[in-house]
């Protein structure tokens, strides 16, 4: 099996889950959540929720809500080819088909999924404050979303710096 169908092969446990809910509950969505399965199958939360973390990279407007399975997979393609190439995230057609059938477990399985990338993303982009997007998210919005990655890093490297420090004003007196 290969790797990347690895990925979506996971058992979660009980405590897993529980962090991944407690992980969603604090992201503010659109519309209350009832039923993940059912929630998340259009892609528009999984949109809002990439756009909570990385706000330039997601325009709403584009992922109607949607009840029938073409429109959501529509969404789903949309995500998978503006969003999730972004980090190096590829959903296999056949894991967008299930979760827009509302597979149980499947959801569950991609939002595990989704949270490591954007983490291992938001720690990457941390260490290395070259990056372009480092300046937009970071530095610009003066915001920065604590992901259990990132504290990870903080308590094993001390000398992970919180971002450039800042460059006086220039003064332009003789």
């Amino acid at each position: 099996m290969a790797d990347g169908e690895s990925q979506w092969d996971l058992e979660l446990d009980e405590t897993i889950l529980q962090d991944l809910y407690a992980w969603i509950d604090q992201i503010p969505l659109s519309r209350p959540k009832k039923r993940i399965e059912r929630d998340f199958s259009d892609g528009v939360m999984v949109a809002e929720l990439v756009k909570y973390y990385f706000p330039n990279w997601v325009e709403l407007h584009n992922y109607a809500p949607a009840n029938n399975t073409q429109q959501k997979m529509i969404n789903w393609g949309l995500l998978n080819r503006k969003v999730f190439s972004r980090f190096g995230f590829n959903v296999p057609e056949s894991i967008m088909r299930g979760i827009s059938l509302g597979k149980t477990g499947l959801v569950e399985t991609f939002l595990y999924n989704l949270r490591v990338k954007i983490d291992d993303y938001l720690y990457g982009m941390e260490n290395n404050t070259s990056d372009p997007e480092y300046r937009i998210l970071f530095r610009a919005n003066n915001q920065y979303k604590n992901t259990p990655r990132a504290d990870l890093a903080r308590q094993n490297d001390n000398t992970v710096a919180p971002g450039p420090a800042k460059i006086p004003p220039f003064n332009k007196t003789k």
